[in-house]
């Protein structure tokens, strides 16, 4: 973990100066702290600890580096003893594709079988997309897991492909075993405003701690809050983008309705008028 600053996260106070659903801050947390990164997994996968040893990250970034904004994708991809490939991913904007683009990234990684291998070889794909928004607002719900499965009985095709979801809007659905995981403990920790709230949450978690202590040392390295700083503006440029084209969506579909009503009540003058000259 880096060491570069004098400060402590324990005299800050106040608001923070970015939150955690930023995507290149939370890649710096997990890139930074192989211990964050295998608790955050282990928390929001349901598993135990000690069931997952190497932990390597497969398309680690150079922090502070320029990065072109209109094509990185900074998702965290993941490999656990050579068995497992997960991939994580921030997202605060709903961009409207979600379910497509986390199925493209659980595909792709299946790919990775080598030339002239087995295809009892593939190693399992796992996406894991932590969503500031509800994906299925019909279907409110903490965590999500998506799985290939029969459609009459539900039982599973195979085991190499599972989606997870943790809206962070919903942490008050949290079930019991999401808190017996912590999930809800990570969720509200990338949802906090201030200070004062990570204080509260590292305060019995070590974990937590670590990644609070990461966060404020890269957050004081000049070139990396640049790049914090881009990703913010690029996705609230992103999200009034969405806005506005969801805003275009809506009056045009109201203008549709519109025109359906006005087609309906001529359809219903001309019969009327019809009768009438019978």
């Amino acid at each position: 973990m880096r060491k570069h600053t004098t400060g402590n996260y324990h005299d800050a106070k106040g608001p923070l100066p970015y939150r955690m659903t930023n995507d290149y801050l939370f890649k710096a947390m997990l890139q930074e702290s192989p211990r964050v990164l295998k608790e955050l997994i282990c928390s929001v996968l349901h598993l135990d600890g000690d069931r997952l040893h190497k932990v390597s990250i497969l398309n680690p970034i150079i922090l502070g580096d320029s990065v072109d904004d209109k094509d990185i994708v900074l998702d965290v991809r993941v490999e656990f003893d050579n068995k497992l490939v997960i991939d994580l991913e921030m997202q605060v904007a709903n961009l409207q594709n979600w379910t497509e683009r986390s199925v493209y990234y659980v595909c792709r990684n299946l790919t990775r079988l080598k030339k002239g291998g087995k295809y009892t070889d593939v190693i399992p794909s796992i996406h894991v997309g932590f969503l500031d928004y509800t994906l299925f607002s019909e279907h409110p719900a903490f965590t999500s897991c998506f799985r290939l499965m029969e459609e009459k009985e539900h039982y599973t095709y195979t085991n190499l492909i599972e989606i997870h979801v943790v809206d962070l809007t919903n942490i008050g659905l949290a079930t019991e075993n999401d808190k017996k995981y912590g999930t809800d403990k990570w969720a509200a920790l990338f949802k906090a405003t201030t200070w004062e709230e990570l204080k509260m949450l590292a305060e019995k978690n070590p974990a937590i701690d670590e990644a609070v202590e990461v966060v404020y040392e890269v957050s004081e390295d000049e070139k990396i809050r640049q790049r914090i700083e881009a990703r913010e503006d690029y996705m609230r440029t992103m999200a009034d983008i969405n806005r506005k084209l969801k805003e275009k969506d809506e009056l045009l579909e109201e203008n549709r309705i519109q025109l359906e009503q006005k087609d309906a009540r001529i359809a219903q003058l001309e019969s009327e008028l019809a009768a009438a000259r019978k």
